[in-house]
């Protein structure tokens, strides 16, 4: 079976003004774009989480989104065919930091 890399980004998404107060709601949409939501600050309308750095571009063009701020990337070796799995336990001999 041939392994796969991903490319993943640990992100700061920074919302616009008039959604702040709807943080869940959005978080919602921005997990259905691919993001793992790992913290939502509803009082300064900011979420952070994971996603695939290829899927940074649609989460930076989404309506609600001022801007997103990627603060860590690493590549993530996968040996199936698909991205990896966002509820798998991590072994730390897969995971690199860049």
């Amino acid at each position: 079976m041939e392994r796969q890399e991903f490319e993943m980004s640990q992100v700061t998404v920074i919302l616009r003004a008039e959604y702040g107060e709807k943080a869940q709601a959005v978080a919602d949409q921005l997990g259905a774009v691919g993001m793992r939501v790992t913290n939502i600050d509803a009082d300064n309308g900011v979420i952070e989480g994971d996603i695939e750095s290829e899927k940074l571009y649609t989460l930076k063009t989404l309506e609600f989104v001022e801007t997103a701020r990627v603060t860590f990337n690493w590549i993530v070796e996968n040996p199936g065919d698909g991205p990896p799995d966002e509820d798998a336990e991590e072994d730390p001999d897969t995971v690199r930091g860049e």
